[in-house]
């Protein structure tokens, strides 16, 4: 207090003690300083104490302000010309905590005065004994594991839940400053390498291989150096595994394309034997049904003919020309003897629609050969009588 008390009057012109401190002055306050601030994001519950308390911390002690939280600047005398300057910075540091608290808890510390017993009133209720802490915190440790998390997770937690340790925990130091043994080094380092082994322990069996090259790596790398290494293995995997997948879509549409392109083909007669006995109700040709028929739907696109013109049904218009001929030799057959024959004739070949042209021009031929030979008996049998 002696020391704030020092500074100010530094500042005295004639006797008289200046309103304006200076910057460094723990009672400053900077002009962007104000009521509604934030200066820190972690909003304090029943369960975040001791992170709520490392930020406060850390955000007052930016400020030169931490001695109103410790004790450390007291109240002046109610006469004092600096007691004016600490009613400011106490008001403005207690606006600050009332923001960085949830709404049940500011209703309860509202009305305190000083920012110093606000602080001592939420220590006492919500910090808790370090041994039932530091036991809930290692049997979390012990078993976090990676499991279904990213890398980048899993480092978190863990590195949140050892940096919360650190905090609570009370290691030995050498403090003399006189040993040349570097005994706080060689701690350090045992931590660090402890650290370090439980969170391989963690890590998934996937990461065998880089886990044991991590292990025989003299000295051990840092925490932050094995995070890293691993971070670029995920990274890698997850490219090496994304060309794969492209690849496999790739074989699969090819696949699916080959596959499609061969069913059209056995569909229309080409590849696959067992269809060859379907007749097309159209054309009458063998392999394929009427609505894959070229003379109707044209060429399919895998077609060498694909874009030529709808060929014409050679074999309906062969049959239709020997229904003709048929129709025209039955007629005169039916003067002849009545149609008995012909009609039949006539009859099958209608109903069947199946010979091919060599057996449509014999049947023709056989037709016309019996028309002559009836006419030449019935003459013979009239010149007898």
């Amino acid at each position: 207090m002696a020391t704030i008390a020092s500074s100010s009057t530094s500042t005295l012109g004639s006797g008289v003690l200046s309103n304006t401190l200076d910057a460094n002055h723990p009672y400053y306050l900077h002009p962007s300083d104000n009521l509604g601030m934030l200066v820190t994001t972690v909003v304090l519950n029943e369960g975040n104490y001791n992170q709520w308390r490392r930020s406060m911390e850390i955000a007052l002690s930016s400020k030169l302000k931490s001695g109103f939280i410790d004790g450390s600047y007291l109240k002046p005398a109610i006469d004092s010309p600096l007691m004016i300057h600490w009613m400011r910075c106490n008001n403005m540091i207690t606006s600050w905590i009332l923001n960085s608290v949830s709404t049940e808890i500011r209703n309860s510390i509202v009305y305190i005065q000083s920012a110093r017993e606000i602080w001592l009133d939420l220590e006492v209720r919500y910090a808790q004994s370090n041994v039932p802490k530091l036991f809930h915190l290692k049997k979390e440790l012990a078993h976090l594991t990676e499991g279904s998390l990213s890398i980048l997770s899993y480092f978190t937690k863990f590195r949140t839940i050892n940096d919360e340790l650190d905090c609570l925990s009370t290691k030995p130091r050498c403090t003399c400053g006189l040993c040349s043994c570097t005994v706080n080094l060689k701690l350090d380092t045992v931590d660090q390498n402890v650290q370090l082994i439980q969170f391989l322990m963690g890590l998934s069996d996937s990461f065998t291989a880089i886990r044991g090259q991590i292990l025989m790596m003299k000295p051990l790398p840092s925490l932050s150096q094995s995070y890293a290494m691993l971070l670029q293995e995920e990274s890698q995997r997850t490219s090496n595994c994304s060309l794969m997948n492209t690849e496999n879509v790739a074989m699969a549409v090819k696949s699916s394309f080959q596959g499609n392109k061969n069913q059209i083909k056995n569909n229309y007669g080409r590849r696959s034997s067992d269809i060859a006995a379907v007749v097309c109700d159209y054309c009458h040709m063998t392999g394929h049904l009427k609505d894959k028929c070229y003379c109707i739907h044209g060429y399919p696109s895998w077609h060498k003919l694909f874009g030529k013109p709808k060929p014409k049904p050679k074999l309906l218009q062969s049959k239709s020309a020997v229904v003709a001929n048929v129709q025209q030799v039955s007629s005169t057959s039916d003067v002849l003897d009545g149609g008995t024959v012909s009609v039949g004739l006539h009859s099958s070949v209608t109903e069947g629609m199946s010979l091919s042209d060599t057996q449509c021009q014999q049947l023709i031929h056989f037709l016309q050969k019996s028309m002559t030979v009836k006419p030449t008996n019935h003459s013979l049998d009239t010149d007898s009588t």
